[in-house]
């Protein structure tokens, strides 16, 4: 009987502690944070990400989340162009997503995503990042395809020699 209550107070806090660390990682409490840059019509726009960088951080993404600054989002980068497909599901927060290139221009802006919808989302073309920001900001700073995005790691300004 003993034995039995030994077990019980060593492994179910275990099992918790297990539990809780896996879904940490994935929900972003370990992102890297980053600045990236877009250049408008001259004028710069700062914007502070959270990038997903990982499988389980790209699956769980904006996931749960009940609000969003304007000035925030979240970056989702791949090693290689490829179309890449998103979706709402159990994300609270209306969304713009910004499809971007590898030489860091937009390709394609899918505007205030519906929250909670399966419904899938497209780049269209091949991409290797996508930028989420809260619903309206794409607008707010008059994003538009071809406009670049810039970043010391992700899109760095090439110089030419």
């Amino acid at each position: 009987m003993m034995k039995g209550r030994i077990v019980g107070r060593t492994v179910l806090p275990f099992l918790l502690g297990v539990l809780i660390f896996i879904t940490s990682g994935a929900h972003g409490a370990e992102m890297r944070k980053e600045r990236l840059t877009i250049n408008v019509g001259g004028k710069s726009h700062v914007i502070s990400v959270e990038v997903a960088e990982t499988e389980a951080q790209q699956a769980y993404g904006l996931m749960y989340r009940k609000e969003l600054g304007r000035r925030q989002g979240m970056l989702f980068p791949y090693k290689k162009p490829r179309v890449l497909t998103m979706w709402m599901r159990n994300t609270y927060i209306s969304l713009d997503m910004v499809f971007i290139n590898a030489a860091g221009k937009i390709q394609r802006i899918a505007e205030a995503t519906e929250p909670l919808s399966e419904e899938i989302i497209s780049s269209g073309v091949p991409v290797i990042a996508v930028l989420e920001l809260p619903a309206g900001v794409a607008a707010e700073l008059g994003l538009k395809p071809g406009h670049r995005i810039m970043n010391k790691i992700y899109f760095p300004i090439k110089t030419q020699r």
